[in-house]
């Protein structure tokens, strides 16, 4: 599936150059416990008004992701906030609904 980067604000795509810094945070802080370990993610788009990242998973399904920026350790479950999404269709509703 293929990202055309078409999201409405403040959700802006995510390209290379920032997709490994987001995965590699999310990987840092993500615990052995946390519902997203041993996942593999891949960043598609990050909200510009607070710091929610929307990562694809590798079973398809998405998961929006509230990273804390510790960026040197693990935070304790339920950290980083995380809601997952079975479609790209309920992901992008979850992004129209999402507040700050």
């Amino acid at each position: 599936m293929s990202f055309d980067g078409a999201f409405r604000e403040p959700w802006v795509a995510v390209g290379q150059e920032s997709a490994g810094e987001l995965e590699g945070e999310a990987l840092t802080e993500i615990g052995p416990d946390h519902q997203l370990a041993g996942e593999r993610l891949q960043a598609i788009a990050r909200c510009t008004g607070c710091g929610n990242v929307v990562y694809r998973l590798s079973d398809g399904t998405f998961a929006m992701v509230h990273l804390t920026w510790s960026r040197t350790m693990s935070e304790q479950s339920p950290w980083p906030s995380t809601t997952r999404y079975g479609s790209f269709l309920a992901i992008e509703l979850g992004m129209d609904q999402h507040e700050h």
